[in-house]
């Protein structure tokens, strides 16, 4: 969807609002209190602005007295049923905008609570107008210098003085009085518009002839109300710093509201971080360097094919210095792999400043998105800005330094906490052409020299990916090593940069090679071989063999759960090897699901789970899908994943293949037709096996000795002794039963079978 097509849906909302200020005197129904918010996410957050008019836009016809809303996605995930008379709500959502680059907005529908089944009975509905509401809203006029006594004693005058705050915050007349209609709604109390009605007959023209006009007032009232719940947060936020600053606690002037986060933060006794809590001093501290140590270990495991990053939000205060609210993607090493969370954070803090100062593409967006909002901005103020603020969150986290020293030395157990590092990439290139290098790219710089035994690939990064044979070189002592979080497949242009590896990382490959993989072939249950086909993989090819085996395993099942038939593969043998011995054997079919139950996730264990060769042999695979790319197909997810394993249902199969039952003249597809019968069941892994099933089934059916014989003489391998007295007078006697037909999926292919 085109930004146009959303601007133009804001004219039909227009429209109602301005039906609704004509019939209500405000842009929604009567009686209608609380501000509508997103119950499908952790913050419950409020809609404002452009979502705020949409929302109230469409109360018109509906009325919906329940403030949640659920995006259809979530709907979705929740397994929830709409009502049929559901009506969804359009609600933008603008990409781009917070990170400063060309911003694109789209529509995605809401549903009401009220609207989904599973919901009955759970509304939530604010009655409003209470005292407890009164007080807040007084309260919030407190804290923003508001002379609140008991001439506020009606809500009209709250009214007015509100509307006076916000003209003196350079409101017009269209925001000055949205501004009282949102801090009411925000303090769920009511206001007689029938009596004050918000708008004047010429203002509602005005409205109407221009959607720009009520869409920018709401946008205008909705920052000023938001300013001041946030004078009311930092009220409190002083309450608590000073009861903390009379306890002389360590980091006094540090504050974190852990807002959420997709990943279970723990702090050091292992209790979970609760989303929306506050932490002061020495506790914010110590979450900061869970959080540091999170950001890291999520890396390593993404290298491991475990999970990707997870989004957190925080909002962060020292001293004089406030951040405010900010998203850290744990796994991409947005805190730079630091070893201390002075360096960390400043780094973090400054680092949409420097790239806005940096990057002409981000700058001309926010030099854009500010002039849409009536901001007229040169690239030199911007600049000068961005080095002021920079500055200042340099001078105040320089004293963070310091007290992050001493605190340490007393806890040497967080400072090995945060010196725990990420296996970070490393990429060489000479001192000439590190100057073409992207700086978010660079998380820390090395002369060579500092290494030992490091070398560089002679080509390019992305043909390492595919390069069966490294060409190592050794760098120059001053030629530059540099850190990095950026996978080799994530380089974009052509970077005069080459792939590192160190002596650990050297040592981790060769041990790769002595690993290997012997396949053994041993035909069909129905058709064996004399003489099974034998394959040998070693190193890279071994792992992706045995990926290969699991994967094909899975499609097989999921193409017979399909066709609801069982398909038989070959018998196999799977034997590992480690340095020239053995040490796990499995035999297996593809589609029995054996392998995968056998083997869930990961390589088999070398003997026990404590002995080293596991080790050894994990880091070696795991640095090989390292330097394959982490986001390429390089398998290691494959490897880790553990496949859910589901064969047909058996009594759906055989009444399927039951359907097929061929004329009883045609003795041969006779023989095709009790072989398929015979060979649903796995564990029949031999052909007296299947032979002995065959010869039961047939006589299930009812069928004579002498067509019995017929039926098996039409294969010349089959074991006619099978058909003696001798071999069948221990076995159970056979009821002929009746032939019970299951519906299955038309036009399924007939299996035809030889022995």
């Amino acid at each position: 969807m085109s930004n146009e097509e959303v601007f133009e849906s804001r004219n039909r909302v227009n429209k109602i609002i301005v039906d609704n200020l004509t019939d209500y005197g405000n842009i929604e129904p009567p009686a209608l209190y609380g501000r509508a918010y997103n119950d499908g996410t952790r913050t419950k957050y409020q809609f404002s602005a452009a979502n705020y008019l949409r929302i109230a836009a469409a109360q018109r016809e509906n009325n919906w007295q329940d403030l949640r809303w659920l995006s259809e996605q979530e709907i979705e995930n929740k397994n929830f049923t709409l009502k049929s008379a559901a009506k969804p709500v359009a609600i933008e959502y603008w990409q781009g905008i917070d990170d400063g680059q060309n911003y694109e907005g789209n529509l995605r529908k809401f549903y009401n609570a009220a609207d989904l089944v599973e919901l009955d009975g759970t509304e939530k509905v604010v009655l409003g107008n209470e005292e407890t509401d009164r007080e807040y809203a007084l309260d919030l006029l407190r804290v923003n210098g508001f002379d609140v006594d008991e001439k506020m004693n009606s809500y009209d005058k709250i009214f007015s003085a509100v509307q006076d705050y916000a003209k003196s915050k350079g409101a017009d007349e269209f925001a000055a009085p949205m501004t009282s209609q949102i801090f009411f709604k925000t303090s769920h109390l009511g206001y007689d518009y029938s009596v004050y009605p918000l708008y004047t007959e010429a203002q509602i023209r005005e409205i109407a002839e221009n959607p720009k006009i009520i869409f920018h007032a709401t946008k205008k009232a909705q920052e000023l109300v938001s300013g001041m719940q946030q004078e009311q947060n930092k009220e409190l936020k002083k309450l608590a710093d000073k009861l903390k600053a009379e306890q002389n606690q360590p980091f006094n002037d540090l504050s974190v509201d852990f807002l959420w986060s997709e990943r279970r933060l723990k702090d050091l006794q292992g209790k979970e971080y609760q989303e929306g809590q506050h932490l002061q001093g020495e506790a914010a501290y110590q979450f900061l360097v869970q959080l540091n140590a999170a950001d890291k270990e999520q890396f390593n495991s993404k290298l491991q094919g475990i999970g990707n990053y997870d989004k957190t939000k925080i909002a962060v205060r020292y001293g004089n210095y406030d951040h405010g609210e900010m998203r850290i993607d744990l796994g991409d090493l947005e805190l730079r792999n630091q070893s201390t969370i002075a360096d960390a954070m400043v780094m973090r803090f400054n680092e949409y400043r420097n790239y806005l100062m940096t990057d002409e593409q981000a700058m001309n967006a926010h030099i854009g998105l500010q002039k849409s909002d009536s901001q007229e901005v040169t690239k030199e103020q911007v600049i000068a800005e961005c080095e002021q603020e920079n500055a200042q969150c340099e001078l105040v986290m320089m004293q963070f330094a310091k007290e992050e020293n001493i605190y340490l030395a007393k806890h040497p157990e967080l400072k090995k906490i945060n010196e725990q590092k990420a296996d970070v990439f490393l990429y060489y290139c000479t001192e000439q052409d590190f100057c073409k290098v992207p700086k978010n790219m660079v998380l820390a710089v090395h002369r060579a020299i500092e290494y030992d035994g490091l070398v560089f690939d002679q080509r390019d990064s992305s043909q390492t990916l595919f390069s069966a044979e490294r060409k190592f070189n050794k760098p120059k002592p001053n030629d530059i090593v540099f850190e990095s979080a950026i996978a080799n497949d994530e380089i974009k242009g052509n970077l005069p940069v080459k792939a590192a590896f160190s002596r650990e990382d050297q040592v981790a490959m060769g041990n790769l090679e002595k690993f290997s993989i012997k396949i053994e072939n041993y035909g069909t249950v129905m058709e064996p071989f004399e003489i099974p086909a034998t394959q040998v993989y070693k190193g890279k090819q071994a792992v992706q063999r045995f990926i290969y085996e699991k994967n094909y395993e899975v499609s097989a099942m999921r193409s017979m759960n399909y066709e609801q038939k069982i398909i038989r593969h070959p018998q196999q043998q799977m034997t590992f090897s480690y340095d020239g011995k053995e040490f796990c054997k499995l035999k297996y079919e593809i589609g029995s699901g054996i392998l995968n139950q056998s083997i869930p996730s990961g390589l088999p264990l070398y003997n026990e789970g404590e002995n080293a060769i596991n080790k050894e042999l994990q880091q070696a695979v795991y640095t090989q899908m390292k330097y394959q790319g982490i986001y390429r197909d390089n398998g290691i997810h494959d490897l880790n994943r553990k496949n859910e394993i589901k064969l047909p249902d058996l009594e759906v199969v055989r009444a399927k293949a039951m359907e097929n039952k061929p004329d009883a003249r045609a003795n041969s597809k006779q023989f095709a037709y009790y072989a398929e019968l015979a060979t649903l069941d796995f564990k029949k892994d031999t052909p007296d096996k299947v032979m002995e099933a065959m010869v039961q089934e047939m006589k299930q059916d009812g069928l004579s000795d002498k067509k019995i014989a017929n039926i098996v003489k039409t294969n010349k391998n089959f074991d006619l002794n099978l058909l003696g007295e001798k071999s069948t007078e221990n076995a159970p006697k056979a009821q002929k039963r009746k032939l019970q037909v299951i519906q299955g999926k038309e036009n399924s292919r007939s299996c035809e079978i030889g022995m």
